[in-house]
């Protein structure tokens, strides 16, 4: 089976998962319902709940993803190798790298 196949399969369940199954949750479990009061039009105090265009909300919701990415990538980076992970290598502590072995090695040493 070629790998195309495989990528046309997943991309035919991704769709049916997000068309099907969201309509689902949607309907079963978040029960959205247009005429339903929102937050912002509930508590509206014109500093903390305010009704926006989707557009201007959406670039919000955009804003504080991106904003977190710097942020959390380098906690991660920080949590998988540690804070100084080149200085704690073996070649950042005055060792050589390590030599290679086979057929290469024999054509860089002579060289």
């Amino acid at each position: 089976m070629s790998s195309l196949w495989i990528v046309v399969i997943g991309v035919v369940v991704i769709y049916f998962a997000y068309n099907y199954y969201a309509k689902r949750i949607d309907r079963t479990v978040i029960q959205s319902d247009a005429s339903r009061v929102t937050p912002a039009r509930m508590y509206m105090d014109g500093a903390d709940f305010m009704p926006t265009s989707r557009f201007v909300l959406y670039g919000y919701h955009f804003k504080s993803i991106a904003a977190a990415g710097p942020i959390v990538g380098v906690i991660t980076a920080a949590n998988l190798w540690g804070w100084f992970a080149r200085t704690s290598s073996r070649s950042a502590a005055g060792r050589a790298w390590p030599r290679r072995s086979g057929a290469r090695a024999s054509i860089a040493g002579s060289r």
